[in-house]
């Protein structure tokens, strides 16, 4: 068995550099796609997403991913889970189809201003679950938010909130 492990190793090692090279091309294609993504939830007109392979992470305009706000970190993690899964099924890659999303916009505190001059608190908001309804109809998008973010679009929207004194939130009081 040792001597078969050993032969079969021998068989599909391939030169690093081909390795690399694979990586590179599949963060850059992932990279672009959370750029059009991140463009179209209202971000920025030309933002520039960048793989960072020591940390393991984004670097967003040249700033990492990390240095952000917690607003815009939890946006950007959004950002990349759905453009993750549209990679997925791009490339006919597995994914199983769903994502679950906790908290992504409920401490963004994000910075716009619209065509008369007046700031919009929820202008990315608004943009991130009209393209998510639009692009990702066929899967399942489950958002997990601590705000109300219906904005008046049909979808199911379940609120699990109870008056009185019992437990609030997700999980019935009777477990």
């Amino acid at each position: 068995v040792e001597l078969d492990i050993i032969k079969y190793s021998e068989k599909i090692k391939k030169p690093k550099s081909s390795k690399k090279l694979l990586a590179s091309t599949i963060y850059r294609d992932y990279c672009h796609e959370i750029e059009k993504v991140l463009k179209q939830w209202g971000f920025s007109e030309n933002v520039n997403v960048a793989f960072n392979a020591d940390t393991l992470d984004l670097s967003i305009d040249g700033k990492a991913r990390s240095s952000w706000g917690k607003g815009y970190r939890a946006f950007i993690l959004t950002a990349m889970v759905i453009s993750l899964m549209r990679y997925c099924f791009k490339n006919d890659c597995l994914h199983p189809g769903f994502v679950m999303i906790d908290s992504p916009l409920v401490s963004l505190k994000e910075r716009k201003k619209d065509k008369t001059g007046d700031w919009v608190t929820d202008y990315m908001e608004k943009r991130m679950i009209e393209d998510i309804l639009k692009e990702d109809s066929l899967h399942q998008v489950i958002i997990f938010e601590n705000k109300d973010i219906k904005y008046g679009y049909d979808y199911n929207y379940i609120d699990f909130k109870h008056d009185g004194a019992e437990r609030k939130g997700f999980i019935p009081s009777n477990i």
